[in-house]
């Protein structure tokens, strides 16, 4: 009988990887156009300091 392995188990590899020189110019303008929608909705995390 074979043993359950969790799902997190059965991967063996990451898909995660830079994205190729020759689709960065195609993409460019969309991957600014959607930070600057990220950054519109997301709040700005304003840094904590010690100065006094």
């Amino acid at each position: 009988m074979n043993k359950l392995v969790p799902s997190s188990g059965r991967s063996s590899f990451s898909a995660e990887s830079p994205l190729p020189s020759q689709f960065e110019s195609f993409l460019a303008d969309t991957l600014q156009k959607v930070e600057e929608a990220i950054n519109g909705v997301l709040p700005v995390k304003k840094k904590l300091c010690a100065r006094v």
